[in-house]
């Protein structure tokens, strides 16, 4: 009983002094400020998807993107990007995965080259349309391409049975028997979530068609659990033989910005994350021509002109970068 006593009375004389302890009052401005101490992890690989640029824009601007100008009346029926649907909407939804969902197809009308509609959406929003045409019709690929071709200027690049079309607000890609078309702007990035980072990803629907390979790049933010925030990049190639991935060149207006990369599988050719200097990307974004170069281990030489959509991917990240960082102790000011 003694023991019992004896330490009941030195717990509360410890209270005692701890609670008598002195705190300088930019340590309680900063508890008050932040809140207490956040133990929760969130589960490994947890994702979402939204518009990363949207959440940069103010909360009464929604911007409306008509589809690409096309000399087609069916095109005028179509919903614009940004339209938010809602429960007077009369679109039926076909499939559902989490904030995303594809619209069940609708038929076009009013003399249109194209059968049906159908749309893709984040949070009820417009970022996709897809226009089915007939596959047997042989003019109607022809037509499509052509009047992109009036729009855009010229392709990204171009095979049998795809045709990539992009430019600051556009990624559009046609195919047999379907042009699917995208919003830059509205097209959801991901948010990965693993304990004590986060992945601020933007990553296209598209792959580059060059030198025979294909390649996937994307730009993207990771923070720390220590809020320290770094522009990097990824790097996907799907090709017939083994590579061995060795240097990434950005090429802008002349001047090489390299980086050294490494497959980080052993199935696959992918490097995942290459942090990227925040001064190179400023000057890159900003260069007239920029051309891609990818050195490989065999002395093989992929290369290709940035299109627009993998452009738009490094300007998000960046735009995203700038408007994150910052110096924390702005948000201190009575230190």
């Amino acid at each position: 009983m003694k023991h019992v006593i004896l330490l009941f009375i030195f717990s509360l004389a410890c209270g005692l002094l701890a609670a008598q302890q002195p705190r300088l009052p930019h340590v309680a401005g900063y508890i008050d400020a932040t809140g207490g101490v956040n133990n929760v992890q969130a589960a490994v690989g947890e994702s979402l998807r939204y518009n990363l640029l949207e959440t940069l824009a103010c909360d009464d601007y929604n911007l409306i993107l008509d589809f690409p100008n096309i000399g087609d009346k069916g095109v005028r029926e179509v919903m614009p990007f940004g339209y938010s649907l809602s429960a007077l909407s009369q679109v039926d939804i076909a499939k559902v995965a989490g904030n995303m969902s594809v619209t069940g197809r609708r038929k076009l009308y009013n003399g249109s080259r194209f059968s049906a509609v159908e749309y893709s959406l984040c949070d009820s929003v417009v970022y996709g349309i897809k226009l089915y045409f007939n596959a047997s019709d042989a003019t109607a690929r022809d037509f499509v391409v052509s009047q992109c071709a009036n729009f855009f200027g010229k392709a990204d690049f171009d095979s049998d049975t795809m045709t990539v079309f992009s430019d600051p607000d556009y990624l559009v890609k046609v195919g047999k028997d379907a042009v699917d078309a995208y919003s830059l702007y509205h097209y959801p990035g991901e948010e990965q979530r693993f304990p004590g980072v986060q992945l601020f990803k933007w990553k296209a629907p598209s792959r580059v068609l060059a030198d025979g390979v294909a390649v996937a790049l994307s730009f993207y933010n990771q923070r720390t659990k220590e809020n320290n925030m770094q522009l990097a990049f990824e790097i996907e190639i799907d090709a017939a033989e083994p590579l061995g991935m060795k240097k990434m060149i950005f090429v802008a207006d002349g001047k090489p910005y390299e980086y050294d990369v490494e497959s980080d599988f052993v199935d696959r050719e992918a490097d995942m994350r290459t942090f990227m200097f925040p001064d190179d990307v400023k000057h890159i974004l900003r260069s007239h021509t920029l051309t891609v170069i990818i050195e490989c281990a065999n002395g093989r030489r992929i290369s290709y002109e940035m299109p627009y959509y993998q452009r738009v991917s490094l300007s998000t990240a960046f735009t995203y970068f700038r408007w994150n960082v910052t110096n924390p102790m702005m948000k201190y000011r009575g230190w």
